[in-house]
């Protein structure tokens, strides 16, 4: 069965000197013996095409809509010629040397092992997986050593030909992506917020998905021209067919041996990236409050929240955009090969809500000059109407939150200042200044220092500096955020303003003496 794929669009097609067919070109001038090696064709293809190579027959694939896959036979070096129906190429060939097939082997199955012996055994899954890996190394290892000479010395020769691209990956996955993609652990990348950690990382793991792709592309172009399906475990390969064909069959295999372990770690990189809640919502405005008392912290009712990366965060950063495009150009290769790397690593769609520290939300451009802004407490937040009257305004929130930064211009509106009962219960400092007396700078002069209290049934209390004790009532004003009492006698019933009133503490006089009254 042979598995179709495409070619890389991003390789710099270049046509070759030689080629006698614009329509047929080769990304490379230059080629070793058992590499194998794919043709561009912007013409109608066939299934396969019989050509030679330096005079040796060779067999021409088709691996894609637009592309065709050989194998470069055995020849002397130098500059030498493909002719096939449909073009022919010159190429250079060098030779690939096997100095010692067993230390070739050697060096694989020990580079092998290291990586695995990286991996973590923590879980039951996390042990199974290495279990797998252990396994499918004995399968391979066993299939090696079932060929006979001249078809293990071929399987090792195409094996070394064509290793570079998966070791590549491999090597560059375990150097760039070894260490924990949340900011729960150490990581490489720098852990100066969430919008630098997760971009950073998202670009490490973006490059991994470009070095699995191109690997899978050149892995599913060898299985074609094998003519083996990827579900094929290598305890499962057949040995009745052409000797050939089960020294390419072995190199593949050798070739999977060589990214399995990096394969593993990528996806365990994945897994707890695509699952962190690290991009901050831009649905934090979607109902915010419109209407705030004078003078009263009220909640903005913003909606912070982090959620995971999807399709749709392109624009969050370069990393994040790369990564995404990365992704989406690995799915296609990945599915073809689920049998040897499990189910693609799908998007989570998950979301958890955060707070808003006070330094998080700042407001300013306030519309309205009868509307003052008082400050905030997290997101709760005081305006004070100056005319202390119905204030409408706009004002502009800039809510800043792990490196995200959110901006809008809302409406508001301060009510009319009114002030509830409550707000009076309790004690109050009562002074006493005699002012025909002041003090030598001409401030009134304290006298004496009283306690009143009042009580929700409307009942007050006056105690005078020297313990003496006067009873009565008071009368709470809301519209005007004041209250008066009956407790001393005075040439009239001192009014007394709330803090929140701009004639709080005002002195209330009669003859000589006067009042300032201060809530405790």
């Amino acid at each position: 069965m042979f598995l179709y794929t495409g070619c890389r669009t991003e390789i710099d097609i270049r046509l070759q000197e030689g080629s006698d067919n614009a329509n047929v070109v080769s990304p490379k001038s230059e080629v070793k013996t058992y590499e194998m090696v794919s043709l561009i064709v912007k013409e109608d293809l066939a299934n396969s095409y019989k050509g030679t190579f330096g005079g040796k027959s060779v067999d021409l694939l088709k691996t894609s809509d637009s592309t065709l896959a050989f194998i470069v036979p055995d020849m002397d070096e130098g500059r030498n010629l493909l002719g096939f129906e449909l073009a022919n190429i010159t190429f250079n060939v060098k030779r690939t040397v096997l100095v010692n097939s067993d230390s070739t082997i050697h060096r694989l199955i020990k580079n092998f092992d290291v990586q695995v012996s990286s991996l973590k055994t923590s879980t039951s899954d996390e042990m199974a997986e290495v279990d797998g890996l252990n396994q499918y190394r004995k399968e391979v290892v066993a299939l090696l050593n079932s060929l006979k000479n001249e078809e293990k010395r071929q399987a090792i020769l195409i094996y070394e030909a064509n290793k570079e691209i998966f070791r590549s990956f491999a090597n560059s996955i375990f150097a760039n992506v070894g260490a924990s993609t949340t900011m729960k652990t150490n990581s490489e990348c720098p852990r100066t917020n969430f919008k630098v950690f997760y971009g950073c990382t998202a670009s490490n793991l973006g490059n991994a998905a470009v070095g699995l792709r191109n690997a899978s592309i050149d892995f599913l172009q060898m299985l074609a021209l094998a003519g083996i399906s990827a579900y094929l475990a290598p305890a499962s390969f057949g040995l009745s067919a052409a000797a050939f064909t089960v020294s390419l069959g072995t190199a593949i295999y050798l070739l999977m041996t060589e990214v399995k372990p990096a394969v593993t770690h990528f996806k365990r990189a994945l897994y707890p990236f695509l699952e962190a809640n690290w991009i901050f919502s831009k649905a934090l405005f979607e109902a915010t409050t419109t209407v705030f008392k004078d003078q009263v912290n009220t909640s903005l009712n913003l909606k912070p929240k982090f959620h995971s990366l999807d399709e749709d965060d392109g624009s969050t950063s370069s990393g994040s955009q790369y990564f995404i495009n990365s992704m989406a150009s690995l799915r296609g290769y990945w599915n073809k090969l689920a049998a040897a790397f499990g189910s693609f690593p799908g998007y989570k769609n998950t979301e958890s809500s955060t707070t808003l520290a006070t330094e998080e939300i700042s407001i300013s451009n306030i519309s309205n000059s009868n509307v003052e802004y008082l400050g905030n407490t997290g997101q709760a937040v005081k305006f004070k109407s100056v005319s202390r009257n119905e204030e409408s305004f706009t004002y502009k929130i800039r809510v800043s939150k792990e490196g995200f930064v959110e901006e809008k211009t809302l409406n508001g509106k301060v009510m009319e200042s009114s002030c509830d009962s409550s707000s009076v219960l309790g004690s109050w400092i009562v002074e006493m200044y005699n002012t025909c007396y002041p003090n030598p700078d001409g401030s009134p002069a304290l006298y004496t220092t009283n306690t009143l209290t009042l009580y929700p049934d409307g009942r007050s209390r006056f105690i005078n500096s020297d313990g003496s004790e006067m009873s009565g009532k008071y009368i709470f004003s809301a519209s005007g955020c004041s209250f008066t009492y009956n407790n001393v006698v005075w040439c009239s019933r001192p009014t007394v303003s709330l803090p929140s009133s701009p004639s709080y503490q005002t002195l209330h006089s009669c003859g000589c003496l006067s009042l300032k009254h201060t809530k405790q």
